[in-house]
């Protein structure tokens, strides 16, 4: 899996806290007006070693951190997937009091019925899903249009949406 960048703190990428972000390489879904076209080659930033691993960890252990936000490209691009699920998975043991959030292309729907793809809602706490459309403008906080839907993750299933 490859990676654009680690922002250590922000406070707009998702509306419960302070958040630290992984903006990763490689999304098929080329949203018209997306915001982060360079992510969309697979090849593009660098590769997430143990080193970037770390830089991600130290910032996200922050008392002041309550969210680990993972966007794009996307998370679910082919070759990110299971490097994704093994990242959420040593995070969730790592450091468990922070909430784990995922912004897709995809939909909660794609992903539960994706054998591939599913083992990732179990880790999860919160998953935005949804292509960026730019015609379709939004008010709501932490996303970029109303076709969007910000689904809160219990056990794997979507308990709430939003």
């Amino acid at each position: 899996m490859r990676y654009m960048t680690i922002i250590p703190a922000s406070s707009v990428d998702f509306n419960e806290g302070w958040s630290t972000v992984l903006q990763v390489s490689g999304c098929s879904h080329k949203c018209e007006g997306c915001f982060n076209k360079a992510s969309w080659n697979k090849n593009s930033g660098q590769e997430f070693n143990e080193e970037a691993y770390q830089e991600l960890y130290e910032a996200a252990s922050k008392s002041f951190i309550s969210n680990i936000v993972f966007q794009g490209g996307d998370c679910m691009f082919s070759s990110n997937v299971l490097p994704s699920i093994s990242l959420f998975r040593r995070l969730r043991k790592e450091l468990p009091s922070k909430r784990l959030v995922m912004f897709t292309g995809l939909t909660y729907k794609q992903i539960q019925d994706d054998l591939l793809r599913q083992p990732c809602l179990l880790e999860l706490d919160y998953l935005m899903d949804g292509k960026y459309i730019k015609d379709l403008p939004t008010d709501k906080t932490g996303r970029g249009s109303s076709n969007q839907i910000l689904h809160k993750i219990v056990d794997g299933i979507s308990i709430s949406q939003n």
